[in-house]
């Protein structure tokens, strides 16, 4: 599998303030660890178990963390999105049950971290209520789940898509099932990140490593998305076989050596395992993804609004985005691709029977092009 760092897996909901949150310090207890004082914990941060005016925050005992504005934390930690900010909090591998996390936390199903046990007075907001049988908050009825979320149906997704764990009688590897999105121009919702799959590029949870994915997933580098174990029943698709140590997906006879511009026949060709080519039908643009096979496309890959290697830019081709290389020396590209000059990149070349996607047009020059209207009269 390929894709592009987004964020790592957020639980999507406004609980209760974590507290007052001295200044930063370093101290030596790790993330989780009761705390006081934010001196006494290594991230510089402590939620207290008590907040100004002596109200408990449901904190118990207080928490050591540390920040997380971009939704990544370092190993062994998930990001939990709060009302006061995103936070640190020890990843755990046993959902809904106390387990890993210590006395008056609870494993949070959708983020897979230690939160405070909500039995215990920790408030979950108007928007999720408290599961007495676990002490998690969980969406209150009617409330759309994110992206990678648990689900059965497609009402509990604010995407609208859920990949149920068992779909027309057969399993699907999503372990639970799974709220997906549609990979758009913008990118995913937030928590996010676009991944090429068999059978077409979603929206997954985005994360660092497998400890933010919930059970059942894997997070291979360099998609950074949680995807199903293949050990779990996931189908890796034609050319692709699971790795059993790992549970990720992997290129049966290993991935190709064409860069990103290269020409491709299918993915195998591609060191990216992504190869664009043209959609048949109503036009636009396609990728041959994992075992996708496309024919006189070009080695690419999907970037969603995030970053490509470099030497490429990050280019809008239809209701995707991907990584293309960029211009060269007085607009030089490789063979079959011209210098679109707004994005400074390479692109296919429309003369040659690549589609514009939407209402663009095919320039002169082998860009694709807004159409103009003519001025009302």
């Amino acid at each position: 599998m390929r894709g592009v760092v987004v964020l790592a897996p957020m639980l999507l909901f406004a609980c209760g303030p974590v507290g007052d949150l001295p200044a930063d310090g370093h101290g030596a207890s790790a993330t989780g660890a009761p705390c006081t004082l934010a001196a006494e914990c290594e991230g510089g941060l402590c939620i207290t178990a008590i907040r100004a005016g002596g109200v408990a925050t449901g904190w118990a005992d207080g928490s050591c963390s540390r920040a997380c504005p971009q939704g990544t934390c370092p190993e062994g930690e998930s990001c939990a999105e709060l009302s006061d900010g995103n936070w640190c909090v020890p990843a755990c591998s046993d959902p809904g049950m106390r387990g890993s996390c210590r006395v008056g936390y609870v494993c949070n199903t959708e983020i897979g971290g230690c939160l405070p046990d909500c039995r215990e007075g920790w408030p979950c907001g108007a928007a999720y209520a408290c599961d007495a049988a676990t002490g998690e908050c969980k969406p209150a009825s009617g409330r759309p789940a994110p992206v990678g979320a648990p689900c059965t149906e497609d009402a509990q997704c604010a995407s609208g898509t859920c990949i149920a764990a068992i779909e027309d009688g057969k399993p699907t590897g999503f372990a639970g099932g799974a709220c997906v999105a549609q990979c758009g121009p913008t990118g995913c919702p937030q928590g996010g990140t676009c991944v090429a799959l068999p059978g077409g590029p979603l929206c997954l949870s985005g994360c660092e490593t497998s400890a933010n994915c919930r059970p059942g997933y894997v997070c291979p580098a360099p998609d950074h998305a949680c995807i199903p174990d293949c050990n779990g029943g996931f189908d890796c698709g034609p050319n692709r076989r699971c790795e059993a140590a790992t549970g990720n997906c992997v290129a049966a006879v290993g991935p190709g050596n064409g860069a990103i511009g290269a020409a491709c026949k299918d993915a195998a060709d591609c060191a990216s395992e992504f190869c664009l080519a043209p959609m048949g039908g109503g036009g636009g643009m396609g990728g041959g993804g994992p075992g996708g096979t496309g024919t006189g496309g070009f080695c690419s890959a999907l970037c969603g609004t995030g970053s490509c290697p470099a030497g490429t830019a990050c280019v809008g081709q239809g209701l995707q985005r991907h990584c293309m290389p960029s211009c060269g020396a007085g607009g030089a590209c490789p063979t079959g691709l011209v210098c679109d000059p707004l994005p400074k990149a390479c692109v296919p070349d429309c003369r040659a029977g690549w589609p514009c996607p939407g209402m663009a047009t095919c320039s002169p020059d082998g860009t694709c092009a807004p159409s103009r209207r003519p001025p009302p009269r």
